[in-house]
């Protein structure tokens, strides 16, 4: 049985649906889900104006992708 995620460490990410939409959220580095925040009032999407101004946002990494893509960002 796995344990499940502590969600320690994680990033801004943003990304972009098929139907051309951007996301903004929040994104754990360990098991690559998006997550909910007390911070961002448990809000699994946000908007733009909720991020810090001076926090990076990176590309959301995709966790069915075919190669480990854990640090490395499309910037």
């Amino acid at each position: 049985m796995n344990d499940p995620c502590r969600h320690e460490r994680w990033q801004y990410c943003r990304r972009k649906f098929s139907n051309g939409t951007l996301h903004f959220g929040v994104q754990c580095l360990d098991c690559l889900n998006v997550i909910k925040l007390e911070k961002h009032s448990q809000k699994l999407w946000l908007k733009p104006e909720a991020i810090p101004v001076h926090a990076p946002i990176h590309a959301w990494i995709d966790p069915d992708s075919s190669s480990d893509q854990r640090g490395l960002f499309d910037e």
